[in-house]
């Protein structure tokens, strides 16, 4: 099996629970390019940005079981130069920011009422690649908030970062319990506080996250509709004899 992860500090477990298994190859890259492997067909497997795995639901199945989330993340923080005085907010993004850009609209207007303007970053580097970066004048003091955790608490789940996805169709049983089987044994072996930090299953509070992301992605006009969240499945047989 070929996987592709999206690799960030927040999915690197998932590469370290493949590491050496046997039967499977790993390429990490960014976002872009692990969607790009998938559509290509030089991986059947993709860990992407949960809110790509939902806005292409009609091109991919969702795996079952496992999937990253979090209560918070340093590697989420944005900055906002001038505080939450500035009038006008604008965040520079790019094709591998898109998921936290959306993420910031939301806070920002859902938790802090200030509407934000989204531009193309363009031959600005953004540091990290994965995280949109605030322009703002005004004369207040800098204002750093962690997007994971302020979706946490507006939200009240752990933000859903990443998703494993197959082309449409491609989810078979051996697909699925492969991945949930690898990924659920290597987080058995990890202590309370390394689960806690990324949550590597997909349990009732994941996916209440995943629905209230797909409303996000309806009333931000990033789907024509409210997508339902539906996942692959093994069926009752093969379930039954696979546990």
């Amino acid at each position: 099996m070929r996987l592709a992860i999206w690799n960030t500090p927040f999915t690197k477990p998932v590469g370290h629970a493949f590491d050496s298994v046997p039967g499977i190859s790993v390429f990490q890259g960014s976002s872009v390019d692990v969607v790009a492997r998938l559509a290509a067909d030089q991986a059947d497997v993709a860990l992407v940005p949960a809110d790509h795995a939902l806005t292409a639901s009609d091109d991919v199945d969702i795996l079952p079981a496992v999937a990253v989330s979090m209560w918070q993340a340093e590697s989420s923080r944005l900055v906002l130069p001038s505080g939450l005085s500035s009038p006008v907010l604008s965040l520079l993004t790019g094709p591998e920011s898109l998921y936290m850009t959306l993420l910031a609209r939301i806070v920002l207007k859902e938790h802090y009422g200030k509407q934000v303007l989204v531009l193309d970053a363009g031959e600005f580097q953004l540091h990290p690649s994965w995280m949109p970066a605030v322009v703002a004048e005004g004369e207040g003091d800098p204002f750093e908030m962690d997007l994971v955790q302020e979706w946490s608490e507006m939200a009240h789940y752990p933000l859903v970062a990443a998703l494993f996805i197959t082309r449409k169709g491609q989810a078979t049983g051996e697909v699925i319990r492969t991945v949930r089987d690898v990924v659920c044994a290597f987080d058995d072996k990890r202590d309370d506080r390394e689960r806690n930090r990324v949550r590597l299953r997909l349990d009732d509070l994941t996916v209440a996250s995943l629905s209230e992301l797909a409303d996000y992605l309806f009333y931000y006009e990033m789907t024509p509709e409210i997508q339902g969240v539906t996942f692959a499945s093994l069926d009752d047989e093969e379930e039954e004899t696979h546990p």
